[in-house]
């Protein structure tokens, strides 16, 4: 079976995000004009979701890497706790992970789906070395999500027990959350990266031996 993420597709993939950016600058709805460049290029289900999720118009995407920061320093940090995680997850198990137009990391697994099983404790050790110049750092977790009770009790039982100036609250719209706080935001989700003052992409700092990573941007 073809891999839909493999070498052989990423020249088809990387052209029909250039297409979808294309039809975006101009003004196109994203869903006609997705199913435009998913039909001309032949993309499966995931395939569009991918080139969705990676295309931007070119003058969105220069506004957003404008703002993109590569390293945490004496500040305060807004943390979209679910987003984060979900894709260092997808990081850590080898799942496809795509470098966006905006300078972003995304992935297609649904940080939804994945919420209630996620792990954290095989990267805290490793958010809480890029995020130790912070001045304080403030968690926010999907409420409505099944689990992200008990995932934000682990992420707080970490901070406590390393002595970390955290705070991590479970909120209806962490979105709202993480672009009230006006601080560094820590986000893939380009609400939250065109409403905040500056954002950093943690997952990449983390990314290890097995990530998948394939280059659409």
């Amino acid at each position: 079976m073809t891999d839909a993420f493999g070498p052989a597709a990423w020249p088809g993939l990387r052209s029909a995000t250039e297409h979808l950016a294309w039809h975006l600058a101009r003004g196109y709805p994203e869903g006609a004009a997705l199913k435009l460049v998913g039909d001309r290029h032949g993309l499966d289900g995931r395939q569009r979701e991918a080139v969705r999720r990676a295309a931007c118009a070119p003058a969105l995407a220069a506004a957003r890497r404008a703002r993109q920061r590569t390293a945490v320093t004496a500040e305060r940090v807004a943390v979209d706790g679910c987003n984060v995680l979900a894709l260092l997850a997808s990081l850590r198990e080898g799942e496809p992970v795509f470098l966006c137009q905006d300078g972003c990391l995304r992935d297609i697994a649904g940080r939804g789906r994945r919420v209630g099983r996620l792990d954290p404790a095989p990267d805290l050790p490793g958010l809480a070395r890029v995020l130790a110049p912070a001045t304080a750092v403030a968690w926010y977790v999907d409420a409505p999500v099944s689990g992200s009770g008990e995932l934000a009790a682990r992420v707080r039982a970490f901070a406590v027990a390393a002595g970390l100036p955290w705070t991590v609250d479970v909120v209806f719209n962490p979105d709202a959350a993480v672009i009230h706080a006006g601080a560094l935001a820590a986000s893939a989700d380009g609400l939250v990266i065109d409403g905040s003052p500056a954002w950093i992409d943690l997952p990449a700092a983390l990314a290890g031996p097995a990530a998948r990573v394939v280059d659409l941007g």
